[in-house]
């Protein structure tokens, strides 16, 4: 496994998503199970060794109990599940091959496979996570990281309808990936994200905001020089959604010079807007002190949680590379309001650690 496609499997090594409506509101992936109103939720984890990789997806009514083993479904390669609200099923795709199964589950709250498609046909070798966009029941996309593409299919019926080129968010001496979707009425956004393999020691300055229209499947792009590599999404209840620099520029530029990368920032798509608001954009050091910060996870409305670099907990060597940066047990949890001037709320009473999580 490549370095990239390795990154790709850690940042959705764990991922669960509900099965049936609760009070909460949990993502809804399947019709409710007759006779049990509880959610059911899917858990879902990677076992690596040197050479195999293992997933392990398991139903549980709780997040707060112990996990029953042998009710779990066995994934060779590991496996990549793609899940959305009101779908009504499941799609887990394999490790080993560009396959995708759907699953549903029965009144007996078994997981059971259906339908398989191949994108082998469209010139896909690998499956990679978090990739599948779904639109409704009937229509989904595939991004295609290698080739630079979305694949149009239908989830319900499991046929390719079309494809939708996305070369225009190349950028020359990096490899293209793209940060979290949104999907909202007017169709997806997502950023574009660029970075070196294997070193990921410089990242491009600019950023791209990719939009898909579901029901023409047209493709339009916008680019704006401020900021860099987008990754995590944050969306307030208001319905205006930020997007924040990647890890890959955070720990390029502490790595190995603050010309290899973008002070760490976020901007932001306003609620009805198409583009990147031009009037906000955070530099996200005025907010830690100038630490450098990576967003992981939405918290609130209208907070997110970083990890925070405190750079005297650690001697690090020059230059330091990704996976010393990653590993130095010198990262904090910090809450940053994107809706608020105050400084970020830095956890002092947990102990310093490594980055630990990534794009949750």
């Amino acid at each position: 496994m490549t370095l990239r496609r390795l990154f790709r499997c850690l940042t959705a090594s764990f991922f669960c998503c509900a099965l049936a409506c609760g009070d909460s509101d949990p993502t809804r992936i399947s019709p409710d199970i007759p006779g049990d109103e509880r959610p059911l939720y899917l858990v879902q984890t990677r076992i690596f060794t040197a050479d195999s990789a293992t997933g392990v997806l398991v139903p549980t009514h709780s997040l707060e109990e112990e996990l029953d083993y042998s009710r779990a479904l066995e994934q060779a390669g590991g496996g990549v599940l793609y899940a959305a609200r009101d779908v009504g099923a499941f799609l887990i795709g394999s490790g080993e091959e560009p396959v995708i199964t759907r699953f549903e589950i029965d009144a007996n709250e078994n997981l059971v496979p259906g339908e398989q498609l191949s994108f082998a046909n469209a010139g896909v070798v690998y499956l990679y996570a978090g990739s599948v966009l779904f639109v409704r029941p009937d229509k989904a996309y595939y991004l295609d990281l290698d080739q630079l593409q979305a694949i149009v299919f239908d989830p319900t019926a499991m046929e390719i309808t079309g494809t939708i080129s996305l070369t225009g968010a190349e950028r020359e001496g990096f490899f293209t990936s793209f940060g979290d979707p949104v999907v909202r009425e007017d169709g997806i956004y997502f950023p574009g994200q660029w970075y070196t393999d294997p070193d990921w020691d410089r990242v491009p300055r600019g950023s791209l905001l990719v939009h898909i229209d579901p029901e023409t499947d047209q493709v339009s792009m916008t680019s704006d020089d401020r900021c860099t590599s987008m990754l995590a999404s944050l969306t307030t209840d208001a319905g205006d959604v930020y997007w924040f620099s990647d890890n890959f520029n955070t720990l390029a530029r502490v790595g190995y010079g603050p010309e290899n990368g973008f002070p760490d920032c976020a901007l932001r798509l306003r609620r009805g807007e198409t583009t990147f608001d031009p009037d906000w954009q955070l530099d996200t050091g005025s907010r830690t002190g100038g630490a450098p910060a990576i967003a992981v996870l939405q918290g609130d409305d209208s907070r997110m949680w970083f990890r925070v670099f405190d750079e005297s907990a650690v001697e690090l060597p020059a230059p330091a590379d990704y996976q010393t940066l990653d590993t130095a047990p010198a990262w904090q949890w910090a809450l940053i309001d994107m809706e608020s001037n105050a400084p970020a709320r830095i956890n002092q009473e947990r102990p310093l650690s490594s980055v630990g999580a990534l794009g949750m």
